[in-house]
């Protein structure tokens, strides 16, 4: 969206993106590593010691999605969260500005196949308005957020309590488990950029950001260190200076960083490789080893350019404010495509050898409402007359977000259709439970007040996932529909 600035110094904080290349890492180390082979086994060794690894399971906690198991694959699918870090602490001091909080600007959730044979990088745009779910805090302000079902710009997560907090508020908004996350500064991009000697982009016209500072020639350019970084970072001065075309030119540079990174002038340089991963190491905090990434890269070495694609959530303008974005209905087929470990849509991937069954993914996008599972309490009554089938559903109202009370056997038995009894004056609360529990039917009971009763009838089929958040209305944005879709092999200066 465009915005109005004044005058700025050079690589000052605002405007606040330098951004999503970064997932650029998690690709590259993956694929290189499938080049180097047996070398990555004595290199990852030397490295292991640059990588900060810090678990986050603890701040995670247990109430989280489940993703869709592989078919008869041998591995399973992988989804790693990647942010970039806009710190300036330490070496990071260069780029300028007197930013205080912390943010990631820079998110995208990398996802790796179960057969290994294709990968796909979905850019989460920083102002989406996202419901920032319960999280510990970072920003010593407090030891812990507390949610109140407001929606907030998706990169104050990070602000919040972190990666933590960010992967906490990708699963909520997704229902999509996140395996790893990975976190990179400034420093660690520049690194890496210029231990490949440059990046080769080619810029259709000369570009004159005056806001910036930032000035390039037409045509090609092999851009190194801080004018690679103001390269990504670049938005005003060129084409309509949204956030949304700016991404585009981002996913383009990092398809232009895989290839120099896997090809054979650096992967038959052993001090290339080990100058890149290096520098990548260095910047890196994440809760992997050297050794899973070389394990992750040797698994993904059928992965070709070609299957390697990159992607926005479809969005459209916030109608509060047309500078936020609010993510349209096309954003559900990809977190559906994602958990069932399914293509993008339209993405076409070419494959080695004759794919396993995958599940097929659901053709109904995952449904919304406008209060949230945690905020629905609820007592759950046998009506088959077995009270194991009332604690088998009480679990899965459990791992979906409800506050189940007591799980107790009911009046009737026979009971075949599952129903939702609820106070009209809880009508909300329960329309998300009779759109959560599959088949369900729905009846008002006066004087229940806020707990309702779920009767769980013989028909029971579990609890699908929904979405909070109202559908809103506005002009679509670039991104929205169709689904753009770029690869590795997408080259500027072809």
């Amino acid at each position: 969206m465009r915005r109005s600035a004044g005058i700025r110094a050079r690589h000052a904080r605002a405007p606040r993106v330098w951004h999503r290349v970064l997932v650029a890492l998690g690709l590259t180390l993956a694929m290189t590593f499938v080049g180097v082979g047996a070398a990555a086994a004595l290199l990852y060794r030397r490295l292991d010691g640059n990588i900060t690894q810090k678990s986050i399971d603890e701040a995670l906690g247990t109430d989280r999605p489940t993703n869709a198991p592989a078919v008869e694959e041998k591995h399973e699918p992988v989804d790693i969260l990647v942010m970039g870090s806009d710190t300036r602490a330490g070496d990071n001091g260069f780029v300028g500005g007197d930013e205080v909080d912390e943010r990631s600007d820079t998110t995208i959730l990398l996802h790796l196949s179960g057969d290994r044979q294709s990968a796909y990088g979905i850019s989460i745009p920083r102002d989406s308005m996202v419901e920032i779910p319960d999280c510990e805090r970072t920003d010593g302000k407090g030891r812990t957020y507390r949610s109140d079902g407001s929606l907030h710009m998706f990169n104050e997560a990070f602000t919040i309590g972190g990666a933590a907090c960010t992967v906490k508020t990708v699963e909520h908004m997704t229902d999509v488990r996140i395996e790893d996350y990975v976190v990179v500064d400034f420093k660690g991009f520049t690194s890496m950029v210029d231990a490949l000697g440059g990046v080769r982009v080619c810029i259709p016209e000369a570009i004159n950001d005056r806001t910036g500072n930032i000035s390039f020639a037409a045509g090609p350019h092999n851009l190194k260190g801080e004018k690679a970084l103001d390269y990504v970072r670049l938005r005003y001065g060129i084409g309509d200076g949204t956030d949304t075309q700016r991404t585009v030119r981002q996913q383009l540079f990092i398809a232009a960083m895989i290839r120099k990174a896997t090809s054979k002038g650096i992967l038959a340089r052993p001090d290339k490789i080990y100058s890149f991963l290096d520098a990548a190491t260095k910047s890196l905090t994440t809760d992997m080893s050297i050794s899973s990434l070389a394990k992750l890269g040797r698994e993904v070495q059928n992965i070709g350019l070609g299957n390697i694609a990159f992607t926005t959530v479809p969005t459209q303008e916030w109608p509060v404010d047309r500078n936020r974005l609010i993510w349209t209905s096309a954003a559900d087929g990809i977190w559906e495509a994602v958990r069932t470990d399914q293509p993008l849509p339209g993405q076409k991937v070419k494959r080695t050898s004759t794919p396993s069954p995958t599940p097929t993914p659901s053709t109904a996008p995952t449904p919304r409402v406008q209060t949230a599972p945690k905020d629905v309490k609820v007592k759950v009554l046998s009506g088959t007359g077995s009270l194991a089938d009332a604690e088998t559903a009480a679990e899965a109202l459990r791992a979906r977000g409800f506050q189940v009370e007591s799980v107790e056997l009911g009046e009737q038995t026979g009971v075949t259709a599952s129903v939702v009894r609820y106070d009209p004056r809880w009508d909300e609360s329960g329309r998300t439970l009779a759109t959560s529990v599959i088949g369900a039917t729905s009846e008002q009971v006066e004087g229940l007040w806020g707990t309702l009763e779920l009767v769980v009838g013989s028909d029971w089929k579990g609890v699908r996932a929904v979405r909070v958040g109202a559908t809103g209305s506005g002009k679509p944005s670039p991104s929205a529909t169709p689904l753009e879709l770029r690869t590795a092999l997408s080259d500027t200066c072809a």
